[in-house]
């Protein structure tokens, strides 16, 4: 009987044989193109592993925000959108600071998925001032 390789797993011994096996042998467009390949694994990757809680915080900060009860991330997402659009969380309007804290939770869950060095390069430079 075989074990079936985790998925994790596959993507991440893929990524790792096209870093250190197959992109220092490209130049020019196929380097770009298997550098992009790259990055578009370790984001996949980083799906798989989990988001360590960002989805639960965003969800629990959106259902206060809001009123609502539904755990039904990508509702409370659009109806977050709606409110936006509608100017319910400008300035001088409650829940304007919440918004706040929503919309920045939100983009460093995206960098911690997207572009982790970034978001671990700016994390250091505000720890040392």
């Amino acid at each position: 009987m075989r074990d079936a390789p985790f998925t994790a797993d596959l993507i991440a011994t893929a990524r790792a044989e096209l870093k250190a096996a197959i992109l220092p042998q490209l130049s020019g467009d196929a380097a770009y193109a298997g550098a992009m390949v790259a990055n578009a694994l370790g984001i996949a990757l980083r799906d798989l592993e989990g988001d360590d809680g960002a989805d639960a915080a965003e969800r629990a900060a959106l259902r206060a925000l809001l009123d609502c009860d539904t755990d039904d991330l990508a509702r409370l997402n659009a109806d977050f959108a709606d409110g936006l659009r509608q100017g319910r969380f400008d300035p001088g309007q409650d829940g304007h600071d919440a918004a706040r804290r929503i919309l920045w939770m939100q983009t460093r869950a995206r960098l911690a998925r997207v572009k982790p060095a970034v978001l671990a390069a700016r994390d250091e430079t505000s720890a040392e001032r």
